[in-house]
């Protein structure tokens, strides 16, 4: 295997009232595109979120966890970074995604492919893994 870049982001390490801030500061960096997120509701103090993400040559894998949020992100911003986007969604209680216009359910789970506009709301956090590969 090549050199990879490894980077790692977990919310445990933080104090609670900073959590859901410092999560999305850090997609905003590690995600190929910017994205969107804020809260599902008014912030609570237990809100956690990690993330793992790892580079090698030109694929990134993003392992990521979060509490309830809701994420978008344009078909322009998929466009410019000139990737292609896999997400692979586990099942999430009352989870809703979009992607290529149209609605899915995540309560059994969901694969997100782009490049197209998109995203998600998950009242009861999100857990999925991220594929980006240049076209």
């Amino acid at each position: 295997m090549t050199n990879g870049l490894y980077n790692r982001f977990d919310a445990r390490e933080l104090r609670p009232q900073d959590r859901f801030e410092y999560w999305r500061a850090w997609c905003a960096e590690a995600i190929d595109v910017p994205m969107q997120l804020e809260p599902v509701r008014r912030l609570h103090y237990d809100f956690d979120a990690s993330a793992e993400a790892l580079t090698v040559g030109p694929i990134d894998f993003v392992e990521h966890r979060s509490g309830p949020a809701v994420g978008s992100w344009t078909r322009e911003a998929t466009a410019a970074a000139e990737r292609l986007r896999l997400m692979l969604l586990a099942p999430t209680p009352k989870g809703t995604g979009s992607c290529h216009g149209q609605q899915r359910s995540l309560t059994s789970g969901a694969v997100l492919v782009g490049p197209t506009d998109g995203g998600w709301h998950t009242p009861d956090g999100l857990h999925g893994i991220q594929v980006n590969v240049p076209r």
